[in-house]
C-alpha cells in the first residue's frame, strides 16, 4: 500500500482512539517620489566566504522578525549557529492558490538571509497538505483532491518566486556580491511513490506515542470533537521532510511560524536520532490586528497575495488604512527599512497622524515587494480615481486593472441613449427605491457623475464629460461620496 492509498482511511480515525485515558489540556510623479523619498534598500551585511549567521539573526532577533528558537536556548545564545551552515528551508501547504499577508513575515525574514549570504530552501508540502496540519486549528482541515493540490502548489511557488524577484530588483539595487539561487521542492514528489509500511518499518518506530501527544497542536485538540489520523501523522511527516532535507541539502535550519515549534521539535528528534546532528529552528511571530487577533485565511481576514484574490488597490487600501498603534510593528515585520529610519517615520508620524505618511510609506513597500512597480502603479492610479477625483486615470488604466480595483464596487451595464438624463442614471444605479428619493439628492448636490457635480434632473450626460472616451462613468453619491457604482455603456445597435 502506498502512502496516498492510506489517506483516505486515516481520515476515519479519530484521536479518540489515540488519548488512552489521558486527561488532556500623478502617478509616475508618486511612484518615482516614493522611490527616491527614502532609501529602501536592506542593509546587507558585507557577504565574505564565511557567512557568520549569529550576526545575521541578531538583526532579526533586534526587528522581532525572529521570536524564538528551538532548542529555545538558541535565542540567548545566537553564537551557537555559527556553527550552523547558512542554509534555512521554510516551508508552506497548498491548501489555497494563495499565501496572505501572515506568510509574509516568515517570507520577509527568509529575504533578509537570503540578501545576506543564506541558502533559502522553499519546501511546497503537496503531500503533506493531504494530511493536514493541526497547528493553530481546531477543527478538521477539509479533504483536498490531487488536482487542485498541483493547482494550488504551482500559484504558491510562483507567488514566492514573484517576491524574491521583487526583492532583488527593487531592494537589492546595486548588491554586488552575488546572491544564492532559491530552490523550490515538493514533498509530493517523495511521497507519491513511498511505499507505508517500508516507511512506518524505518521511520516509525523512531517516534514515541507519548510524546506526540504533549505536542500542543495535539493536546489542544484531544476534544470530544478529536483528531483524525490524519493529523496525528503529520508531525511524522513534517519530520521526515527535515530529515529528507538536511540528507539532500546539508540544511540543519528550518523557519517557520511559532505555530510550527511542535513539527520542528519532532523534526529535530528524528534528524539527532538517525543522523546524529542537531537540526534546529528559528520561529516568526504571527501576524495579529489591533484586538490581537491572529489575521490567517481560517478566520476569515486573510490579504491575499494573489492579484486576483486581492487586487494591487485592495492591498495597498489596507495598508493605508492600518491603525495607527501597528504601523510601527508591521514595518519591523514586514519591511526591509532600518530600524532608525522606521523610528524617524513613525515619530515624525505621530506628530501630525492626520497625513498617515508612515501608512503610505508601508503600502507602498509592501505592494511594491507583492506585486512590483505595476502594481504599484495601479494602486495609486485607482485610489486618485476613487478618492481624489482624478477622474483622466481611468482613461489609462486597463481592462484587468479596472475589473480588478472596481470588482467589490456595483458595476452596470447600461444602454447608451443620447438622451439620457441625470436622474434616469440615478435611478438605474439602483441607489434609489423612488423617483422622489433621486431627485431629492440630487437636489442636494449629492451626485456626481466624473467627479462632476449633477444637481439638475434632466440634464444630459454628454459624452468625454459625462461618459469618458472608453465607455464608462464612475458615479459617487453621498456627501461624502460614499456610494461608488461603475457605468458601463453598450453603445451596439
Amino acid at each position: 500500500m502506498y502512502f496516498h492509498q492510506l489517506l483516505k482511511s486515516c481520515r476515519r480515525f479519530s484521536s479518540k482512539i489515540l488519548r488512552f485515558n489521558l486527561s488532556t489540556q500623478t502617478v509616475q510623479e508618486q511612484v518615482t517620489t516614493f522611490q527616491r523619498s527614502i532609501d529602501y534598500r536592506i542593509n546587507v551585511e558585507k557577504i565574505s566566504d564565511r557567512i557568520q549567521p549569529s550576526l545575521v539573526l541578531r538583526k532579526l532577533v533586534d526587528r522581532s522578525l525572529i521570536c524564538s528558537s528551538f532548542p529555545d536556548i538558541l535565542i540567548d545564545n545566537l553564537a551557537e549557529f555559527d556553527n550552523v551552515q547558512p542554509k534555512v528551508y521554510l516551508g508552506f501547504d497548498p491548501t489555497t492558490d494563495s499565501l496572505h499577508i501572515g506568510n509574509l513575515i516568515t517570507l520577509n525574514a527568509a529575504l533578509h538571509l537570503f540578501a545576506n549570504g543564506f541558502e533559502i530552501y522553499i519546501l511546497i508540502g503537496g503531500g503533506t497538505c493531504k494530511l493536514g496540519d493541526p497547528s493553530g486549528r481546531n477543527t478538521d482541515r477539509p479533504a483536498i483532491d490531487w488536482a487542485t493540490v498541483k493547482k494550488n502548489s504551482d500559484s504558491i511557488a510562483q507567488q514566492i518566486q514573484n517576491l524574491f524577484a521583487n526583492f532583488t530588483k527593487y531592494f537589492l539595487v546595486g548588491k554586488k556580491q552575488k546572491l544564492k539561487p532559491v530552490r523550490f521542492m515538493n514533498n509530493a514528489k517523495w511521497y507519491s511513490d513511498l511505499n507505508v509500511v517500508e516507511f512506518l518499518d524505518e521511520f516509525g518506530r523512531q517516534f514515541r506515542v507519548k510524546h506526540l501527544l504533549e505536542k500542543q497542536a495535539i493536546k489542544s485538540r484531544l476534544s470530544e470533537t478529536g483528531l483524525n489520523l490524519n493529523e496525528f501523522l503529520y508531525q511524522i511527516l513534517q519530520a521526515y521532510d527535515f530529515l529528507k532535507i538536511y540528507d539532500d541539502h546539508g540544511c540543519l535550519l528550518q523557519l517557520g511560524g511559532t505555530d510550527q515549534i511542535g513539527n520542528v521539535h519532532a523534526g529535530h528528534d528524528l534528524v539527532k536520532k538517525l543522523r546524529a546532528k542537531d537540526a534546529v529552528g528559528i520561529f516568526s511571530p504571527l501576524l495579529t490586528d489591533e484586538n490581537g487577533e491572529k489575521l490567517g485565511k481560517s478566520l476569515g481576514n486573510a490579504l491575499y497575495l494573489n492579484p486576483h484574490r486581492t487586487s494591487p488597490f485592495h492591498f495597498y487600501q489596507h495598508l493605508f488604512k492600518l491603525h495607527d498603534t501597528l504601523v510601527q510593528k508591521y514595518m519591523y515585520l514586514l519591511t526591509n527599512l532600518p530600524i532608525r529610519e522606521i523610528d524617524r517615520i513613525c515619530d515624525k508620524h505621530t506628530k501630525i497622524p492626520e497625513n498617515r505618511e508612515a501608512q503610505k510609506i508601508l503600502a507602498e513597500q509592501l505592494t511594491l515587494l507583492v506585486h512590483g512597480e505595476t502594481g504599484v502603479r495601479s494602486a495609486l492610479k485607482t485610489t486618485e480615481v476613487l478618492f481624489h477625483n482624478k477622474i483622466e486615470h481611468l482613461l489609462t488604466m486597463t481592462s484587468e486593472e479596472i475589473n480588478s480595483a472596481f470588482k467589490d464596487i456595483p458595476q452596470i451595464q447600461l444602454k447608451f441613449r443620447p438622451d439620457c438624463t441625470a436622474l434616469e442614471l440615478a435611478l438605474a444605479t439602483g441607489h434609489f427605491t423612488t423617483e422622489d428619493e433621486a431627485l431629492l439628492w440630487l437636489n442636494r448636490g449629492s451626485f456626481y457623475v466624473n467627479s462632476i457635480k449633477v444637481r439638475e434632473p434632466k440634464c444630459i450626460m454628454v459624452r468625454d464629460c459625462h461618459i469618458l472616451s472608453n465607455g464608462l462613468s464612475l458615479i459617487k453619491i453621498g456627501k461624502k461620496r460614499d456610494d461608488i457604482y461603475l457605468i458601463r455603456w453598450d453603445y451596439s445597435a
